[in-house]
């Protein structure tokens, strides 16, 4: 793999990683069907999710007079209703995201070698720990998935629903949309990367910057120092406004 274009592979894991979230923005020169196909996608993969939700909770309160299986439904609604909550708040600052991720690749665009040197040194420190957690987050959707297949139940999740589900196609219809809805659940640790790629941006841009002024020899680099320094600040102002 070419190091030069590390920062551009992690920015395609995460816009692929986030794809049943679909928070991920559409770039300013979308058309009008773009944005529409994008709308209603994000609108069903929510529904999808809220589904999930639902019975899940219906299931806990079902399950209300025994603590152990009402503790373990209510971690399965924590983890569905913590993807939902973060899908909704990204649809809500899609236009925050799109400038921040639009600047970093117009920067990526034009970096020197210099640049690309401090991203990748950003990108290999963070990608270990990310990795790691989604790599996780996915065996363990996977297997909620496979159960069925080796255990006596014929959903991954155990959810009741108020009609009857063990006969074809309600099974398999709700087996695939249980299916969906736990991978979009897994899917949140590369959401989360989404959300601190403008913070390393910046990191990068700071350290760019110091070394930089360490350089100064005259008014015309300090100013260049203080734009950019302006301009880094504007950037972080805006990503604090769309968390």
């Amino acid at each position: 793999m070419d190091r030069r274009k590390l920062p551009e592979l992690a920015i395609a894991y995460v816009k692929i990683g986030t794809t049943l979230l679909c928070t991920w923005p559409l770039t300013s020169g979308a058309t009008n069907l773009q944005r529409k196909f994008n709308q209603v996608k994000w609108l069903s993969l929510l529904l999808l999710l809220c589904s999930l939700e639902f019975s899940i909770l219906y299931t806990a309160y079902l399950s209300r007079a025994n603590f152990m299986e009402l503790t373990r439904f209510i971690c399965f609604a924590a983890s569905s209703g913590h993807a939902i909550i973060k899908m909704i708040v990204c649809r809500w600052h899609q236009q925050e995201y799109r400038e921040l991720i639009e600047e970093m690749e117009i920067f990526l665009t034009y970096a020197t070698c210099r640049e690309r040197e401090v991203l990748d040194v950003c990108v290999r420190k963070a990608a270990p720990v990310h990795l790691t957690f989604n790599i996780i987050g996915l065996v363990a959707g996977i297997s909620y998935i496979c159960g069925p297949i080796i255990l006596d139940q014929n959903l991954p999740t155990e959810t009741v629903y108020p009609f009857a589900t063990d006969h074809y196609p309600a099974l398999q219809i709700i087996y695939l949309m249980q299916s969906i809805s736990v991978l979009q659940c897994c899917t949140v640790g590369p959401l989360d990367g989404q959300v601190c790629m403008p913070f390393w941006f910046n990191i990068a841009r700071l350290k760019l910057l110091a070394s930089d002024m360490r350089k100064i020899s005259g008014v015309d680099d300090l100013n260049a120092c203080i734009k950019v320094h302006q301009d880094i600040l504007r950037s972080q102002n805006l990503f604090y406004f769309s968390r």
